[in-house]
């Protein structure tokens, strides 16, 4: 993911750090109109040193970005910085201020979600985010396992917990065998992408526990059957270990993370998109014009792949088989049938 850079002339020479991953590349690039890699580089280090999430610091630039494009934001609100896209030197200077919790900064450094609620002026409408997590760098309309995966993850708007890489690059015989449909790897189609979800996070959270990284495993390699991975535990611990007995323990954190999200107000209301994602059709050119997402049938789809009730609270059903003690769940508001 990372190599060792330096730059050796022009505005940013000197700088030495690390090279980035895609999704900053993304966020910090392209999402903010920015076309210098050089700039790109020296803004991702700098975040790392004022120990900023570089993800959401680039959704939030580029959430000003747009505001400012929209007249919602002036160079008054943001004291004179000039935040057009493609401005790195505004970029930086704002980063500076998001660390330092000045103006603006203050603002933008709540994240997306709050910030568009103390902006106020419809600026909610640009704000994208799940669960309070700006958006990786994929636009939802264009991978729908991934869409899913925005709305349902116990985080909201990442990807590293989900991992939907099969829509992308499973064969459809594949598909088939895996999930029952050709078109739960078709990115842009929503049928069968609750049980794609369901596995994608089920291995994602296996994979989490062991310690391992999803990139050489998911990625490069594309293996979500968690055999290498069940005979690599076999030989360090005094047990075997099936593909079976992961999947079930990455199933056991999905759900308790699902029952801590419930107990502390979560509700099905949070498992959505941005209505921009929703409503808004893509203009530009290509397999994704004239897109949107229809997520709510996914939503329903994935509980019930999943074994939660329509409100997306795993049944009673569901924790007895996975061993979860349902003491006090009345607390989330189970039906008292449960």
């Amino acid at each position: 993911c990372k190599a060792e850079i330096e730059i050796p002339e022009g505005r940013y020479a000197g700088t030495r750090g690390e090279r980035p991953d895609i999704e900053p590349i993304i966020n910090l690039g392209s999402k903010c109109g920015l076309d210098d890699p050089e700039a790109v580089l020296y803004l991702y280090n700098l975040a790392g040193t004022l120990g900023l999430d570089v993800i959401s610091l680039g959704g939030v630039l580029a959430f000003a970005m747009e505001l400012t494009q929209r007249g919602i934001l002036t160079g008054e609100d943001s004291d004179g910085i000039d935040l057009t896209w493609g401005n790195a030197e505004a970029m930086e200077a704002m980063t500076v201020r998001i660390a330092r919790r000045e103006g603006l900064g203050a603002v933008l450094a709540e994240g997306t979600r709050r910030a568009a609620e103390i902006i106020g002026r419809g600026a909610a409408a640009y704000a994208h985010h799940s669960k309070g997590m700006e958006l990786t760098g994929y636009d939802p309309r264009g991978l729908m396992g991934s869409a899913l995966g925005y709305a349902v993850s116990t985080r909201g708007g990442d990807f590293t917990s989900v991992y939907a890489a099969p829509e992308y690059r499973w064969t459809p015989e594949e598909g088939r065998a895996w999930f029952g449909t050709p078109a739960a790897v078709d990115r842009l189609d929503t049928e069968g992408k609750g049980a794609l979800v369901r596995r994608s996070m089920l291995v994602s959270a296996a994979i989490d526990a062991l310690g391992l990284c999803k990139v050489p495993l998911l990625s490069v390699v594309g293996d979500f059957s968690l055999e290498n991975e069940a005979a690599l535990v076999s030989a360090l611990t005094s047990r075997e270990w099936s593909a079976g007995d992961l999947l079930r323990a990455g199933e056991r954190t999905v759900v308790l993370e699902r029952l801590y999200n419930l107990r502390h107000g979560a509700s099905r209301a949070d498992d959505d998109l941005p209505d921009r994602f929703v409503e808004e059709r893509v203009t530009s050119p290509g397999p994704t014009q004239g897109m949107t997402v229809d997520i709510q049938p996914m939503v329903a789809d994935f509980y019930a792949a999943m074994g939660w009730d329509e409100e997306g609270r795993p049944t009673a059903e569901t924790l007895e088989r996975l061993g979860i003690e349902a003491g006090g769940l009345g607390d989330v508001g189970w039906p008292k049938s449960h």
